[in-house]
């Protein structure tokens, strides 16, 4: 049996419920994953271009093989740690090739 690097996290994502222009509610919030996922807290930074790093999150996560990629920047996340210990979290940004995505936790 190997080991499942996808077992250490659950990690709950929703959209927020859509709004007009005058911020009214438009929708409800709806659920787009729930499962399994890698998720390393730690700063995640990026090249800017006067040449300096520039803070863009606080934790990196990527999602198994097998699941859709249906989250998108904006949504709302609910991590479980191992321990059972949660954060809350909004997903910064997403890459599709490898089904990453960057959290910036909620302060």
């Amino acid at each position: 049996m190997g080991y499942d690097v996808f077992a250490m996290h659950d990690i709950v994502v929703t959209r927020p419920e859509e709004t007009d222009g005058l911020g009214r509610s438009q929708g409800t919030e709806q659920t787009v994953y729930d499962g399994r996922a890698d998720v390393q807290e730690q700063a995640v930074t990026q090249a800017s271009s006067q040449g300096g790093v520039v803070r863009v999150g606080d934790a990196e996560g990527y999602l198994p093989e097998e699941a859709d990629l249906t989250i998108q920047a904006g949504d709302n996340a609910t991590v479980t740690r191992p321990d059972g210990t949660t954060f809350e979290a909004t997903v910064a940004s997403v890459t599709r090739l490898d089904k990453s995505f960057v959290l910036s936790k909620d302060r």
